[in-house]
C-alpha cells in the first residue's frame, strides 16, 4: 500500500519553481493519479485552477474537497466539478471555520464534497 501514496515536498500553486508546482505539471508525469484529497486552508480555488488538464482528461477520478473555509465554496466547487462531469455528494456533517476573521452566516458549512467521475 505504501507504494500508492507519495509525499511531494512542494506546495500546489499557480507557478512552478523549487517549492511550488502546478498540478497539471505534476499530472503530466503521473497519469496514474485517480484520487485527490484537497484541504488547502482556503487555497482550494488555486489548487482546482491548477488541475484543468486533469479535469479535461478522460481518466476516472475521485475527489474529496474541503468546502468550509469560505462561504461559497460548496456552491462554487460543486458547479466547477459538475462542468467536468463529476457526480457530487456533500458530506452529512457541518463545520465552522472559527479562524475566519470575516466569518459571516451561514456559520455552519458543509465540511466537504465528494466527487466521482467515471470514465
Amino acid at each position: 500500500m505504501a507504494d500508492r501514496v507519495g509525499i511531494i515536498d512542494r506546495s500546489v500553486s499557480d507557478r512552478n519553481d523549487s517549492s511550488h508546482i502546478i498540478m497539471d505539471t505534476f499530472f503530466e508525469n503521473h497519469k496514474d493519479i485517480t484520487f485527490l484529497k484537497i484541504d488547502a486552508d482556503g487555497g482550494e480555488t488555486v489548487v482546482l485552477e491548477s488541475c484543468k488538464k486533469m479535469w479535461e482528461s478522460d481518466i476516472s477520478f475521485k475527489i474529496a474537497l474541503c468546502t468550509y473555509h469560505n462561504n461559497d465554496d460548496k456552491k462554487e466547487f460543486t458547479e466547477l466539478l459538475k462542468q467536468y462531469s463529476f457526480n457530487i455528494s456533500p458530506s452529512r456533517g457541518y463545520m465552522i471555520n472559527y479562524y475566519d476573521k470575516k466569518l459571516e452566516a451561514p456559520f455552519l458549512r458543509a465540511g466537504l464534497i465528494r466527487g466521482h467521475r467515471p470514465n
